[in-house]
């Protein structure tokens, strides 16, 4: 049977033992302006890939989510991307007429729209999904595999504080 102590031990050991010290008033060691500077890195070198498709990161984000789980409803894609409903009915509006996405009420629940994908939003994946992995490449080419599974471990970790820090205004 397991102490008390041992039990304390078990957790100490999957746990953080303190909370790192960093001067985050120093632009260049604040943790959240070097993950929105990565951020924009990666976006504007996806962006210059999606252009002459005449893709934009918003329709990218989209594309990306109905290629892996086409038919969800509108607010779910939107909820998913943590955009409003009107910015993502504005973009399914978008999609739409580009002839990339369809509209159907769903038949369980007629307040609901799922949104497919057309055959024109399934090809793009084949042109476009590689542009992902370009990006990626680039951006890790100076990374080893275990500094990049260290880097998406504490990604997790940092968005799971985050998340748990968060507390949504009460109306």
């Amino acid at each position: 049977m397991n102490s008390k102590k041992d039990t304390d031990q078990k957790a100490s050991a999957r746990t953080p033992k303190r909370t790192a010290k960093v001067d985050h008033s120093k632009i260049g060691l604040s943790t959240g302006y070097l993950v929105r500077k990565t951020f924009r890195a990666f976006t504007r070198s996806l962006e210059q890939r999606l252009a002459p498709h005449d893709v934009s990161l918003s329709m990218w984000f989209f594309l990306r989510l109905l290629w892996e789980h086409d038919g969800l409803t509108q607010k779910e894609l939107g909820d998913e991307l943590g955009l409003t409903q009107a910015t993502t009915a504005a973009a399914m509006d978008v999609m739409e007429k580009r002839r990339l996405i369809e509209r159907r009420r769903n038949s369980v629940d007629r307040r609901k729209i799922n949104i497919f994908l057309t055959n024109s939003g399934r090809e793009l994946k084949t042109v476009l999904l590689p542009y992902a992995a370009e990006v990626n490449k680039a951006a890790l080419a100076k990374v080893t595999a275990a500094e990049l599974s260290q880097l998406l471990e504490l990604l997790r970790r940092i968005n799971g504080s985050l998340d748990e820090d968060y507390r949504p205004a009460q109306k």
